[in-house]
């Protein structure tokens, strides 16, 4: 059986205060190259449904960022999304690394972002049978340290395999 596959990227830069939207790029991966995301009538409806999940989980990274007083400087972004060839969703891999200006959150307040994450209005809608992850890392605008979360506990990130225009990354068991 064939998988369908959905690959987006966004690049986001912020103006303080409140996180708002300077800049925002998104791109899909269409065969092997990554090319800018032209949502128009001619968009197919299904990557416009990922769409509303990568931005939906975005929302929520900027607004609950503000809400725990963190200062983003910028964000990128990565979705993969599974689905059957029936097209049934399987799996969505959601991972945005932001710079902050400041200190770095706390645990609690990166648990508190990806859980917010987890239940925006898209995401409470998705089948409970499927495959979800979420993860945040954030760094200082100097790079110094870094914390990076996976829900409820640290993460592991194996990288991103462009041969295969997928990113994998992968949390102990405990975390899931």
């Amino acid at each position: 059986m064939s998988k369908q596959l959905f690959n987006l990227r966004l690049a986001a830069a912020y103006a303080q205060p409140d996180n708002t939207i300077d800049k925002l790029d998104v791109d899909v991966l269409v065969d092997g190259e990554w090319t800018a995301l032209d949502l128009d009538t001619r968009t197919p409806g299904f990557l416009i449904y990922v769409y509303s999940m990568f931005t939906c989980q975005h929302t929520f990274l900027r607004t609950n960022s503000t809400e725990r007083n963190l200062e983003l400087n910028d964000a990128q972004g990565f979705i993969l999304v599974e689905a059957s060839e029936d097209w049934l969703l399987e799996k969505i891999d959601v991972q945005f690394d932001a710079t902050v200006s400041g200190s770095l959150p706390s645990e609690e307040d990166v648990d508190y972002i990806v859980s917010r994450m987890k239940n925006c209005p898209v995401s409470r809608n998705l089948p409970e049978n499927i495959i979800s992850h979420t993860r945040v890392d954030f760094k200082n605008i100097d790079k110094a340290r870094k914390s990076s979360h996976c829900g409820l506990g640290p993460f592991s990130r194996k990288g991103f395999d462009i041969e295969d225009g997928r990113f994998a990354f992968s949390c102990t068991p405990a975390d899931l």
